[in-house]
């Protein structure tokens, strides 16, 4: 329904809801790890659990349609990460085993690119990469993914990313050629 707000069809209400529905997407990307904005594109993920079958959907907020379903994971996604240019997701889901952490292709174009390459959405996504983690001595409560759940593109350094977990711990890997 926030996304909803964005119908470029409804002109006077995107205008006079922009406002706070760029807020409320703000909210929601600060304190949720398995939620990621990227400006230049206008697209918005949101990592899901097993009721969407823990899967990514990537929503583009320039045409407020669905743009790209990830799916691969088999557990929760716990974080997701757009990197810099817009064209590689990275995904980690604490509650596979083992943990896992997923790099994706999803390219940068929006909706009509998807059609002109054939296939909205489908055709030029891919995992690329998959990275098992090793496993944590517990399970932690939701609240710990929540507060210390992160991953950090390194922009300086082509396909490094930065996991810090639900124990608070930190792994650096790559993910892509340098």
């Amino acid at each position: 329904t926030i996304i909803r707000c964005l119908d470029p069809s409804a002109p006077r209400r995107r205008k006079a809801l922009l406002s706070a529905t760029t807020a409320s997407l703000h909210v929601l990307v600060t304190k949720y790890p398995n939620v990621a904005f990227h400006q230049e594109t206008q697209h918005f993920a949101i990592g899901t659990g097993p009721a969407r079958d823990n899967c990514i959907l990537i929503y583009d907020l320039r045409t407020t349609t669905r743009w790209k379903q990830l799916k691969g994971h088999r557990a929760a996604v716990t974080a997701i990460e757009f990197n810099a240019d817009g064209s590689y997701l990275i995904s980690y889901s604490a509650y596979e085993r083992p943990p896992t952490v997923k790099c994706w292709y999803v390219g940068t174009g929006g909706f009509f690119n998807a059609l002109i390459s054939g296939g909205y959405g489908a055709s030029s996504t891919k995992c690329i990469k998959t990275c098992p983690m090793p496993p944590l001595d517990r399970v932690y409560p939701p609240i710990d993914h929540l507060q210390y759940t992160k991953l950090t593109w390194n922009n300086k350094v082509k396909g490094a990313v930065k996991l810090q977990r639900e124990n608070q711990s930190v792994l650096f890997f790559t993910v892509l050629p340098k």
